[in-house]
Protein backbone atom coordinates (compact mmCIF):
# COMPACT_ATOMS: atom_id res chain seq x y z
CA UNK A 1 0.00 0.00 0.00
CA UNK A 2 1.11 3.74 -0.74
CA UNK A 3 0.17 6.53 1.09
CA UNK A 4 1.74 8.76 -1.69
CA UNK A 5 0.87 9.54 -4.80
CA UNK A 6 3.17 7.45 -7.59
CA UNK A 7 3.14 6.80 -11.40
CA UNK A 8 1.28 4.52 -12.95
CA UNK A 9 -0.93 3.29 -15.43
CA UNK A 10 -4.57 1.98 -15.27
CA UNK A 11 -5.70 -0.68 -17.41
CA UNK A 12 -9.96 -0.22 -17.13
CA UNK A 13 -11.71 -3.93 -18.77
CA UNK A 14 -15.84 -3.85 -18.92
CA UNK A 15 -17.81 -6.28 -19.85
CA UNK A 16 -19.56 -5.94 -23.06
CA UNK A 17 -23.23 -6.56 -23.27
CA UNK A 18 -23.07 -8.27 -19.80
CA UNK A 19 -26.74 -7.54 -18.75
CA UNK A 20 -28.16 -9.16 -21.63
CA UNK A 21 -29.64 -12.47 -21.23
CA UNK A 22 -30.16 -14.39 -18.08
CA UNK A 23 -28.59 -14.59 -14.88
CA UNK A 24 -26.40 -17.38 -15.57
CA UNK A 25 -24.70 -15.92 -18.68
CA UNK A 26 -23.50 -12.69 -16.72
CA UNK A 27 -22.07 -15.16 -13.89
CA UNK A 28 -20.29 -17.28 -16.78
CA UNK A 29 -19.08 -13.83 -18.62
CA UNK A 30 -17.96 -12.72 -14.74
CA UNK A 31 -16.16 -16.10 -13.66
CA UNK A 32 -14.51 -16.01 -17.74
CA UNK A 33 -13.22 -12.70 -17.23
CA UNK A 34 -11.45 -13.39 -13.57
CA UNK A 35 -9.64 -16.48 -15.47
CA UNK A 36 -9.10 -14.98 -18.70
CA UNK A 37 -6.93 -12.36 -16.39
CA UNK A 38 -5.13 -15.12 -14.53
CA UNK A 39 -3.90 -16.45 -17.87
CA UNK A 40 -2.69 -13.03 -18.75
CA UNK A 41 -0.68 -12.40 -15.47
CA UNK A 42 0.62 -16.01 -15.67
CA UNK A 43 1.60 -15.03 -19.34
CA UNK A 44 3.48 -11.74 -18.09
CA UNK A 45 7.30 -11.93 -18.00
CA UNK A 46 8.87 -11.85 -15.07
CA UNK A 47 10.66 -8.81 -15.07
CA UNK A 48 7.23 -6.89 -14.97
CA UNK A 49 6.42 -8.41 -11.25
CA UNK A 50 2.71 -8.92 -12.44
CA UNK A 51 2.32 -10.46 -8.96
CA UNK A 52 2.74 -7.41 -7.43
CA UNK A 53 0.29 -5.09 -9.59
CA UNK A 54 -3.04 -4.08 -8.30
CA UNK A 55 -6.03 -6.32 -9.30
CA UNK A 56 -9.75 -5.62 -8.69
CA UNK A 57 -12.74 -7.33 -10.10
CA UNK A 58 -16.44 -5.94 -9.65
CA UNK A 59 -18.34 -8.41 -11.02
CA UNK A 60 -18.14 -7.11 -14.79
CA UNK A 61 -15.62 -4.93 -14.78
CA UNK A 62 -11.97 -5.00 -13.76
CA UNK A 63 -9.23 -2.30 -12.74
CA UNK A 64 -5.40 -3.00 -13.45
CA UNK A 65 -3.11 -0.65 -11.98
CA UNK A 66 0.86 -1.46 -13.53
CA UNK A 67 3.68 0.54 -11.72
CA UNK A 68 6.03 2.52 -13.60
CA UNK A 69 8.66 0.03 -14.06
CA UNK A 70 6.56 -1.75 -16.86
CA UNK A 71 6.85 -0.22 -19.82
CA UNK A 72 4.17 2.02 -21.18
CA UNK A 73 4.60 0.85 -24.96
CA UNK A 74 4.74 -2.21 -23.68
CA UNK A 75 0.84 -2.31 -21.69
CA UNK A 76 -0.35 -0.82 -24.79
CA UNK A 77 1.23 -3.73 -27.34
CA UNK A 78 1.97 -6.34 -26.19
CA UNK A 79 -0.19 -7.13 -22.85
CA UNK A 80 -3.35 -5.60 -25.06
CA UNK A 81 -2.24 -8.58 -27.30
CA UNK A 82 -1.90 -11.42 -24.25
CA UNK A 83 -5.44 -10.53 -23.37
CA UNK A 84 -6.89 -11.16 -26.98
CA UNK A 85 -5.09 -14.24 -27.10
CA UNK A 86 -6.37 -15.28 -23.82
CA UNK A 87 -9.47 -14.20 -24.99
CA UNK A 88 -9.49 -16.03 -28.30
CA UNK A 89 -8.31 -18.78 -26.59
CA UNK A 90 -11.30 -18.95 -23.94
CA UNK A 91 -13.87 -18.26 -26.43
CA UNK A 92 -13.26 -20.97 -28.67
CA UNK A 93 -14.72 -23.50 -25.97
CA UNK A 94 -18.23 -21.03 -25.64
CA UNK A 95 -20.70 -20.08 -28.57
CA UNK A 96 -21.73 -16.06 -29.43
CA UNK A 97 -24.20 -15.96 -26.36
CA UNK A 98 -21.26 -17.36 -23.89
CA UNK A 99 -18.34 -15.50 -25.52
CA UNK A 100 -16.21 -13.08 -23.50
CA UNK A 101 -15.94 -9.60 -25.14
CA UNK A 102 -14.15 -6.85 -23.07
CA UNK A 103 -14.06 -2.93 -23.88
CA UNK A 104 -10.84 -2.00 -22.56
CA UNK A 105 -9.93 1.97 -21.11
CA UNK A 106 -6.07 3.01 -20.75
CA UNK A 107 -4.27 6.07 -18.88
CA UNK A 108 -1.62 6.75 -16.87
CA UNK A 109 -0.20 9.38 -14.06
CA UNK A 110 -0.10 9.38 -10.27
CA UNK A 111 -1.85 6.62 -8.29
CA UNK A 112 -2.69 5.77 -4.87
CA UNK A 113 -2.89 2.35 -4.09
CA UNK A 114 -4.30 0.96 -1.31
CA UNK A 115 -4.72 -3.03 -0.80
CA UNK A 116 -8.19 -3.02 -2.02
CA UNK A 117 -8.75 0.73 -3.36
CA UNK A 118 -7.30 2.92 -5.97
CA UNK A 119 -7.37 6.87 -6.37
CA UNK A 120 -6.14 9.11 -9.02
CA UNK A 121 -6.96 10.86 -12.29
CA UNK A 122 -6.57 7.61 -14.59
CA UNK A 123 -9.26 6.00 -12.43
CA UNK A 124 -11.56 8.45 -13.30
CA UNK A 125 -10.29 9.33 -16.58
CA UNK A 126 -10.61 5.58 -17.57
CA UNK A 127 -14.07 4.90 -16.51
CA UNK A 128 -15.15 8.18 -17.78
CA UNK A 129 -13.67 6.33 -21.55
CA UNK A 130 -14.63 3.01 -20.93
CA UNK A 131 -18.19 4.40 -21.44
CA UNK A 132 -17.62 5.75 -24.44
CA UNK A 133 -20.64 5.02 -26.91
CA UNK A 134 -18.02 5.04 -30.47
CA UNK A 135 -15.88 3.06 -28.16
CA UNK A 136 -19.02 0.72 -28.14
CA UNK A 137 -19.83 0.59 -31.32
CA UNK A 138 -16.22 0.14 -32.32
CA UNK A 139 -17.25 -3.82 -30.87
CA UNK A 140 -20.06 -4.05 -32.31
CA UNK A 141 -18.82 -3.05 -36.38
CA UNK A 142 -16.06 -5.82 -35.69
CA UNK A 143 -18.16 -9.39 -34.08
CA UNK A 144 -14.99 -11.35 -35.22
CA UNK A 145 -12.70 -8.52 -32.64
CA UNK A 146 -13.10 -9.73 -28.78
CA UNK A 147 -11.84 -6.55 -27.29
CA UNK A 148 -11.78 -2.84 -28.15
CA UNK A 149 -9.19 -0.36 -26.62
CA UNK A 150 -9.20 3.17 -25.95
CA UNK A 151 -6.56 5.24 -24.41
CA UNK A 152 -6.52 8.45 -23.15
CA UNK A 153 -5.82 11.55 -25.20
CA UNK A 154 -2.92 12.04 -22.86
CA UNK A 155 -1.50 8.50 -22.94
CA UNK A 156 -1.85 8.60 -26.93
CA UNK A 157 -0.01 11.65 -27.87
CA UNK A 158 2.99 10.64 -24.93
CA UNK A 159 2.87 6.61 -25.90
CA UNK A 160 1.45 5.93 -28.91
CA UNK A 161 2.56 9.22 -30.79
CA UNK A 162 5.65 7.96 -30.78
CA UNK A 163 5.17 4.87 -32.31
CA UNK A 164 6.93 2.20 -29.84
CA UNK A 165 6.85 -1.45 -29.26
CA UNK A 166 4.90 -1.68 -32.78
CA UNK A 167 2.29 0.84 -31.84
CA UNK A 168 1.14 2.72 -34.76
CA UNK A 169 -0.57 5.68 -34.34
CA UNK A 170 -2.58 6.15 -37.64
CA UNK A 171 -5.05 2.99 -36.33
CA UNK A 172 -6.29 5.04 -33.79
CA UNK A 173 -8.63 7.53 -34.44
CA UNK A 174 -10.35 10.48 -32.01
CA UNK A 175 -13.66 10.68 -30.23
CA UNK A 176 -14.89 13.24 -27.95
CA UNK A 177 -17.88 13.58 -25.73
CA UNK A 178 -19.04 14.67 -22.07
CA UNK A 179 -19.42 13.24 -18.75
CA UNK A 180 -21.23 14.84 -16.24
CA UNK A 181 -20.91 18.18 -18.37
CA UNK A 182 -16.92 17.33 -18.54
CA UNK A 183 -15.41 17.02 -22.05
CA UNK A 184 -13.54 13.67 -22.71
CA UNK A 185 -11.57 12.88 -25.50
CA UNK A 186 -9.93 9.83 -26.32
CA UNK A 187 -8.30 7.52 -29.11
CA UNK A 188 -9.91 4.31 -30.16
CA UNK A 189 -7.75 1.85 -32.07
CA UNK A 190 -9.81 0.66 -35.49
CA UNK A 191 -10.76 -2.94 -35.02
CA UNK A 192 -10.64 -5.60 -37.65
CA UNK A 193 -13.73 -4.27 -39.58
CA UNK A 194 -12.03 -1.25 -40.71
CA UNK A 195 -8.82 -2.85 -41.81
CA UNK A 196 -10.37 -4.97 -43.70
CA UNK A 197 -12.48 -2.64 -45.16
CA UNK A 198 -9.40 -0.21 -45.95
CA UNK A 199 -11.02 2.62 -43.91
CA UNK A 200 -7.87 4.85 -43.96
CA UNK A 201 -6.06 6.05 -40.66
CA UNK A 202 -5.12 9.23 -39.43
CA UNK A 203 -2.03 11.29 -40.30
CA UNK A 204 1.12 9.75 -37.93
CA UNK A 205 1.75 12.84 -35.12
CA UNK A 206 4.74 14.51 -36.57
CA UNK A 207 7.20 14.06 -33.32
CA UNK A 208 10.17 12.99 -35.20
CA UNK A 209 11.95 15.91 -36.92
CA UNK A 210 13.95 13.25 -39.75
CA UNK A 211 12.59 10.58 -42.26
CA UNK A 212 12.56 7.02 -39.99
CA UNK A 213 13.44 3.45 -40.96
CA UNK A 214 10.85 1.52 -41.78
CA UNK A 215 12.54 -1.09 -39.88
CA UNK A 216 10.37 -1.60 -37.10
CA UNK A 217 12.11 -3.43 -34.09
CA UNK A 218 9.87 -6.02 -31.48
CA UNK A 219 11.30 -7.12 -27.74
CA UNK A 220 12.05 -10.76 -27.39
CA UNK A 221 8.97 -10.47 -25.58
CA UNK A 222 6.99 -8.64 -27.61
CA UNK A 223 7.75 -11.29 -30.97
CA UNK A 224 7.08 -14.01 -28.78
CA UNK A 225 3.42 -12.70 -28.00
CA UNK A 226 3.43 -11.82 -31.71
CA UNK A 227 3.52 -15.53 -32.30
CA UNK A 228 1.07 -16.74 -29.69
CA UNK A 229 -1.32 -14.39 -30.72
CA UNK A 230 -0.78 -16.13 -34.01
CA UNK A 231 -0.70 -19.56 -33.89
CA UNK A 232 -1.20 -20.33 -29.98
CA UNK A 233 1.58 -21.91 -29.75
CA UNK A 234 4.66 -20.55 -27.84
CA UNK A 235 8.46 -20.27 -28.75
CA UNK A 236 11.81 -20.64 -26.92
CA UNK A 237 15.01 -19.31 -27.66
CA UNK A 238 17.60 -21.97 -27.25
CA UNK A 239 21.22 -20.48 -26.65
Amino acid sequence: MTSQPLPGTVLRLDIAESSRGRIARSAHLDETLQSTLDKVLADVPDEYAAASWFRRIDGDSATLALPAAVPKPWIAADLIRLMKVALRQANRHFNDDGRLRLRAAVDHGDLVVGDQNIAGVPVHTTARLIDSEDLRNELRRSPQDDLALIVSDRFYHEVVGEEAQDLDARTFYPTDFEVKGNAVRGWIRRGAAAHEAGVPGNPPIPHHAEPRSTYSARSEHGTAIAHLEQTGETITNDF
